[in-house]
């Protein structure tokens, strides 16, 4: 624990917490969020090397427990934990961390150590006042897109938080062998952080997402627009995208059994639906981030398309392909960003809309020919 920041030290938000396998309950204090009881350090480092002398730890965990020390996130502080899962083989150590973790890592130069598994890498930074309000656009957990690292079974993934959360600390630096740097203190670097919402977590379907119904489908209106755009029901899906009446839309409606073209999921789409004729055409007044608008259409895509390789070749026709993002509100964070491009932000995307597809579109295309 020498190494550990002294930010982190002089901090009265520690805790001790135990071991078992898939979780780490906190014992005390036993509220991960009750941070106004909170450890002092040396006296969270004392307990952890003699656990029975306290009467709260002695009731909660055998003298055989495996304990580890935690610090609590607090709404108080400007901390940002980032908690990279399964990115680690232990039998294999910090070389295992696939390369474009490494990057990042570097990239944000803070804090690194690894997880008491051996398996993850917790990343602790400053961050300023915008930081939080901007992780409240984005899910704080998302896979990488990546391949099971080494022996590992799970896929690598990513958390993000700055309050109600606590982290383990080990004071087990990481110390990549393609790094001439040392991962020993806490450094800002909001931009990275941005930067780094962007490429990975998925945007919150639980926040402020607006989606403009289709006129024609005004009776699920309500059903969809309470709900987020990747998570409504079975009937409300086959309303939202497919359940306008076919005859009433001028044109010559095919029967295709297998996978269609791309110009007549086009044609279909914007056929049944406005909202999907706006994203089509590149409009993202009624979203909060480009990525909120890039999951809307690629959600609606699953479901006129059988297969991922049609999902990507249509979604790059259309005009919402290309799109960069700004925040004119965060003016020293300002700069454009190629999104679709990025292999990590399409898997991204791709994934997190496939997890939650609708289901699939009855088969009837219309001829896109018929389509202005």
């Amino acid at each position: 624990m020498e190494l550990l920041p002294p930010e982190l030290r002089t901090r009265d938000q520690w805790l001790i917490a135990k071991i078992l396998p898939g979780e780490k309950p906190p014992l005390k204090p036993s509220d991960p969020t009750a941070t106004d009881d909170g450890l002092e350090f040396e006296e969270a480092l004392q307990l952890l090397k003699e656990p029975g002398r306290d009467a709260e730890l002695r009731a909660r965990a055998n003298p055989d427990d495996p304990l580890v020390l935690g610090f609590m996130l607090s709404t108080d502080d400007s901390l940002m934990m980032i908690d990279w899962d399964d990115v680690c083989d232990p039998a294999v150590g910090d070389g295992s961390v696939p390369e474009a973790v490494q990057e990042w890592v570097q990239r944000l130069g803070t804090y690194t150590e690894v997880s008491p598994s051996g398996t993850g890498l917790k990343q602790l930074l400053e961050v300023g006042d915008g930081i939080p309000d901007l992780l409240d656009d984005y899910n704080h957990k998302n896979k990488l897109g990546l391949d099971p690292v080494g022996n590992l079974d799970e896929d690598p993934h990513l958390e993000v938080y700055t309050e109600n959360h606590y982290t383990t600390v080990t004071g087990d630096l990481f110390a990549p062998p393609t790094a001439d740097q040392r991962f020993s203190s806490l450094d800002q670097a909001d931009q990275t952080v941005s930067d780094l919402l962007e490429e990975y977590l998925s945007p919150s379907t639980a926040g402020n997402q607006k989606t403009a119904p289709p006129s024609t489908e005004q009776n699920s209106a309500q059903t969809a627009s309470s709900s987020g755009i990747t998570s409504i029901g079975k009937k409300s899906a086959e309303q939202w995208c497919g359940g306008t009446n076919k005859e009433e839309i001028p044109g010559v409606w095919v029967s295709v059994e297998g996978t269609p073209t791309v110009d007549q999921v086009w044609a279909t789409g914007c056929a049944l639906s406005d909202d999907f004729r706006s994203l089509w055409n590149g409009e993202v007044a009624g979203y909060d981030t480009v990525s909120e608008a890039d999951n809307a259409l690629v959600s609606r895509l699953w479901y006129y398309c059988d297969n991922r390789e049609l999902v990507i070749k249509t979604f790059e026709e259309s005009g919402l392909y290309g799109i960069r993002t700004r925040r004119p509100d965060l003016s020293d964070w300002s700069k454009s960003y190629p999104k679709w491009d990025k292999d990590s932000y399409r898997r991204n995307t791709l994934s997190s809309t496939e997890d939650n597809r609708w289901p699939s579109h009855d088969g009837h295309y219309l001829d896109p020919s018929q389509t202005k």
